[in-house]
């Protein structure tokens, strides 16, 4: 019989230390996993020695789509990935930008990055997603992918104004202090991203082009749905080979229009049935649990066929 690694025989180098860094530093204690690191943009705030663990490069800093500290941080999760460090992230940046050479660096290190967290923070959008295509193929998915953008829509629609729904957004824990990769879709579009690749790695990945991935002006696209007068969201149609993001009243047809603080994921299947996933997909402690939820998968399977990306 293999032998499965307890929890304990992890020890997690954790960056970043926002809202989700420390939700995730709260539970680390409680399910057994070792803290061996914890490091910021003003460098290293704390570590222990930790030789017996094995060491998990844990992500949960901000996304960084544009310049030369995005290119610095893809660079080093490669150098991670390549030295076989496994890594898990919440981080959606990386991998809408540069997923082929961060899959190449994990098979080259003979090890996973687990990236749930990127995608509907406490619902396991990814796993269902691939499961479902595994065994019944998927044709299109329709997906309501940033909570923030969907609940911003929906009150200016109610005739809030852009400010105090964003702030409402911000208190709940849903936007970040700059909500404007939210507002803009480019949060939306590197999540659909995201999807595709895990989705259809038979076709070549696709590439998060900042700034042209973003849909309209953020002010042009929020009027439009304060003139609609109902709620709306900006859905992310993806099929094999592309991804679109379209303007749209709702998701779930009789369900009615997307809750607030949820994500929302339509899939249509070669046989055409549809099938649905949605809950809960914003907020530091969602996100933190996936996060957890990747480091138990990973010390439980240490099965070195497994390499590449995961969700």
């Amino acid at each position: 019989m293999s032998h499965v690694a307890p929890p304990a025989s992890l020890g997690v180098d954790l960056h970043g230390c926002g809202q989700v860094g420390r939700a995730l530093l709260e539970r680390l204690p409680q399910q057994g996993v070792r803290l061996a690191s914890v490091s910021d943009s003003s460098g290293v705030r704390f570590r222990r020695t930790a030789p017996k663990l094995r060491r998990v490069f844990v992500d949960a800093t901000s996304p960084r789509y544009e310049g030369d500290e995005a290119d610095a941080w893809i660079g080093r999760l490669e150098e991670a990935l390549r030295e076989g460090t496994p890594v898990v992230t919440c981080n959606k940046a990386p991998l809408a930008l540069s997923w082929s050479s961060l899959a190449r660096a994990a098979r080259r290190g003979g090890t996973t990055i687990s990236c749930s967290g990127t995608v509907g923070g406490g619902t396991p959008v990814l796993l269902f997603l691939r499961r479902l295509h595994e065994s019944h193929g998927i044709e299109r998915v329709d997906a309501a992918l940033s909570v923030t953008l969907a609940y911003v829509c929906s009150q200016l629609a109610a005739g809030v104004t852009k400010g105090d729904a964003v702030r409402s957004a911000q208190r709940a824990g849903w936007a970040e202090p700059d909500p404007s990769l939210d507002l803009d879709g480019t949060d939306a579009h590197a999540k659909a991203v995201i999807i595709h690749n895990l989705l259809f790695p038979t076709h070549r990945p696709l590439v998060l082009e900042v700034p042209r991935a973003r849909p309209a002006e953020e002010g042009d696209l929020l009027r439009r749905v304060a003139r609609s007068g109902k709620p709306s969201a900006v859905r992310a149609v993806i099929t094999p080979g592309r991804v679109a993001l379209e303007v749209a009243d709702g998701l779930c047809g009789d369900r009615g229009p997307e809750s607030a603080g949820e994500v929302v994921v339509r899939a249509t299947l070669r046989d055409g049935s549809v099938a649905s996933i949605r809950g809960p997909g914003a907020g530091p402690r969602t996100t933190a649990a996936a996060l957890l939820g990747d480091l138990r998968t990973l010390s439980e399977c240490r099965d070195g066929h497994r390499r590449g990306i995961l969700p």
